[in-house]
């Protein structure tokens, strides 16, 4: 049984170019089933708006039809004949566009596009039942499918055969200006587990090796993302690549305060080494008397042997009860995991079925067009 493929669509940046016009970078991703990690192919598309006007001229002239059933958004027009730019505080909202006569009068009609563009996209790619839209030479010249794969369908189909993702589209990992931004979001949101894990070792009080362990790791990789960043900036740089000066600066200092983010955020966890904290408790005096000292507690310095002795089995008796419960609940858990497993197949079983009735449905249908076409003439 073939798993439900999906195409995830997301703006990912919006550009002012050339002081004339809006650039939309959609991020493009076929995922299977509803694990949005589990990639099939990826691609960065750089368009504006008269683009998606193009697309959609195109495809009615090769479709032969008079009317796109999907909703491509309107252009709107100020009354004052002037546009108003954003302020420079968010990247993804500073800019204005005006493809030929078009002007903005307020960044929510930018909001506004992008996400309908988005939509508009989203609603093609994923359509099933009438696929002409999504298969048709046009929107294969829009996506920049490469050569020999002929339509939409022709992807998918790759795709569930196995064929390798690089061997379909454009190459998302050789397109390095784009690619870029989103290392840097994704070392951004990496950033922001290690501060939400430092506060946490600060509020809760849990110094122990496993939590200063698994944060050291963490900003570990961290630096070592950074540090791939900047070889990428410095080689895009160097070798003249298609990005402009001030997109090159941006990025710089975007990656200079990313950086300071990192060192402020080691400084201040203040974890020490372990073999400096052995150090200091090695350095401590011992006290005198016939008292046991390696691993006392508060509570155990009270105890005689015997009575540390029947504590000891006490909290074995304990912490074996907790591992039986532990046992039982992940025993259930594997239970109600099996069967909603089971469930899951047989909804996608149905929704197969239903997609091949749908096809079937679909070719009857045009069959009869064809005849009342013929009846008709």
């Amino acid at each position: 049984m073939n798993n439900v493929i999906e195409v995830k669509i997301d703006v990912t940046n919006v550009k002012w170019v050339d002081n004339s016009y809006i650039q939309y970078q959609f991020h493009v991703r076929v995922v299977v089933g509803t694990d949005y990690n589990n990639i099939k192919w990826e691609t960065i598309l750089n368009k504006r708006y008269s683009d998606f006007v193009k697309l959609e001229k195109d495809m009615l002239s090769e479709l032969k039809t008079k009317k796109c059933p999907f909703d491509l958004p309107k252009k709107k027009y100020s009354i004052w004949g002037k546009y108003y730019p954003f302020s420079n505080n968010d990247s993804t909202n500073d800019t204005a566009d005006h493809d030929g006569i078009e002007k903005y009068d307020d960044d929510e009609t930018i909001r506004e596009r992008k996400s309908k563009l988005a939509k508009y996209l989203y609603d093609i790619l994923n359509n099933t039942f009438d696929r002409k839209w999504r298969d048709s030479k046009s929107m294969a010249k829009f996506l920049g499918l490469k050569d020999g794969i002929s339509d939409w369908s022709a992807l998918l189909n790759g795709l569930r055969s196995g064929t390798n993702k690089n061997e379909y589209g454009a190459d998302f990992s050789s397109n390095n200006e784009d690619s870029w931004l989103i290392q840097f979001r994704d070392c951004k949101n990496d950033l922001l587990q290690c501060r939400n894990l430092s506060q946490y070792r600060n509020h809760s009080g849990d110094t122990s090796s496993d939590t200063n362990g698994t944060f050291l790791n963490s900003l570990m990789k961290l630096r070592l993302k950074v540090n791939n960043l900047q070889t990428d900036l410095s080689q895009s740089s160097n070798k003249g690549k298609n990005i402009d000066q001030d997109e090159l600066v941006r990025r710089q200092n975007l990656l200079k305060m990313l950086k300071h983010d990192i060192t402020e955020l080691s400084s201040n966890s203040s974890i020490k080494p372990s073999f400096e904290r052995n150090t200091t408790n090695l350095m401590k005096p011992i006290s005198n008397g016939n008292r046991r000292r390696f691993g006392e507690t508060s509570e155990t310095e009270k105890l005689n042997d015997r009575e540390l002795y029947t504590n000891n089995r006490i909290v074995l008796q304990k912490q074996n009860q907790n591992l039986e419960q532990l046992h039982d609940i992940i025993q259930k858990q594997k239970v109600l995991s099996l069967a909603m497993n089971e469930e899951l197949q047989q909804q996608n079983e149905l929704l197969d079925d239903f997609s091949n009735d749908v096809d079937r449905v679909y070719g009857k249908i045009r069959n009869t067009n064809e005849k009342a076409s013929k009846v008709n003439r």
